[in-house]
């Protein structure tokens, strides 16, 4: 602790009858010692809070201490659970990083929000997020990567908003997402789902429930097989990545997925997955309003679907060495019999013209006033400021 924090934080302590204070410091409030821990007797952390320290085991003396109104980082430390914490209600950003003796996060079973990011990233010992029990909302980015013991996600079945991003990466043993059911949707604006090189995962099961994503990055997955988990999924809002996943041998799970994509900016992209062996989970798809992109998947001998995707695709149309029967888009009509396209969705570009939205923000009622200027079915979605997806319906226009 440098000098100007120590001097602070004894000032605040030092208060009538020893009553507790609200502690802060210029830069954010630092422990870095298992002494400064069991010193401090604040309920409340009115700047950023950084705890860090291989000497810290215990976070005992922080019993008292119920909000942190900056942001939380805890690295370094020798600590084996969040017991000590169990009062902490409120709490924004919140980064657990790097304490290679945590096993769990037991001691935070009362924070039920998360306002900001969370991160939990290489804790070497970490098998379980069991203490996140009651967590059901991260309004920023919730990060889960580099904890090479990690198996077990369980304990996030409560989480029902994500308001930007879920990124689960490089977790050596995690061979299923479980938790997660109570997720509808991930992302406002540039969000993102990421599943990326998980080298044991198998199960996407978690995701059981979920219908709409902004974008999509499922690679370097070695042992995946299959998307099951994501069979409810609808919308992919931009962009769309199946990427390197070694093991994955068909996208049946992705049957009803209609759109990826809302310009021309976007796109969908299935390339270097050397066993996939066809792409009909994606007949459904009625949208995609960018670039499509397939190559490289070398057992891919089935794609004649995309004959039908001619007047769907908005963007460019770029397949290249990919199974006998797939290698480029020109050779389809010669390599394909005439493909039933009946069970896709009659696709045109509808003319739409939104002419008021109010009112924005709102607790109650919410119109919306457009013009179609052919008929059409719409479908809609409506998210709360936390991200959490309160509403996806179709509607005739």
């Amino acid at each position: 602790m440098n000098h100007f924090q120590y001097f602070l934080l004894i000032c605040l302590l030092a208060s009538p009858n020893g009553l507790q204070a609200q502690c802060s410091a210029s830069g954010g409030l630092l422990l870095n010692s298992q002494e400064a821990i069991d010193a401090f007797n604040c309920n409340s952390v009115e700047s950023d809070l950084i705890i860090e320290g291989e000497d810290i085991t215990n976070l005992n003396g922080l019993s008292e201490l119920t909000t942190i109104k900056g942001d939380f980082l805890i690295r370094y430390t020798s600590i084996t659970s969040f017991a000590g914490l169990n009062n902490l209600t409120n709490i924004n950003s919140f980064r657990i990083i790097d304490n290679n003796q945590l096993l769990n996060l037991e001691g935070l079973e009362n924070i039920t929000e998360v306002n900001g990011n969370l991160s939990i990233d290489g804790n070497n010992s970490l098998l379980s997020l069991d203490g996140l029990d009651n967590l059901g909302v991260v309004t920023e980015e919730f990060s889960i990567g580099g904890n090479n013991q990690l198996v077990d996600l369980s304990a996030l079945g409560k989480i029902g908003g994500i308001g930007r991003s879920l990124i689960i990466d490089h977790n050596a043993e995690l061979t299923e997402i479980n938790g997660f059911h109570q997720l509808l949707g991930i992302g406002l604006e540039d969000g993102l789902l990421r599943i990326l090189k998980n080298p044991k995962l198998s199960s996407l099961a978690g995701f059981a429930n979920l219908k709409t994503v902004q974008n999509l990055d499922i690679s370097k997955n070695d042992v995946l097989t299959s998307l099951e988990g994501l069979n409810e999924l609808k919308n992919v809002q931009q962009k769309m990545w199946i990427v390197q996943n070694l093991q994955l041998k068909n996208l049946y799970a992705l049957s009803s997925l209609e759109s990826v994509g809302t310009d021309l900016s976007h796109e969908l992209s299935i390339h270097d997955n050397p066993q996939l062996e066809d792409i009909n989970g994606l007949a459904n798809l009625h949208t995609i309003s960018g670039d499509f992109f397939m190559q490289d998947n070398v057992s891919l001998l089935n794609c004649c679907v995309v004959l039908c995707w001619e007047d769907i695709i908005q963007g460019s149309i770029s397949i290249y060495n990919n199974g006998d029967n797939c290698m480029t888009y020109y050779e389809l009509p010669s390599t394909c019999d005439e493909p039933d396209c009946s069970t896709l969705a009659s696709i045109q570009k509808l003319d739409l013209q939104v002419q008021q939205t109010y009112p924005n923000p709102t607790s109650k009622n919410l119109n919306i006033s457009f013009v179609a200027l052919e008929n059409n079915t719409l479908s809609y979605q409506i998210f709360n400021r936390k991200g959490q997806l309160m509403e996806l319906q179709s509607l005739q226009a």
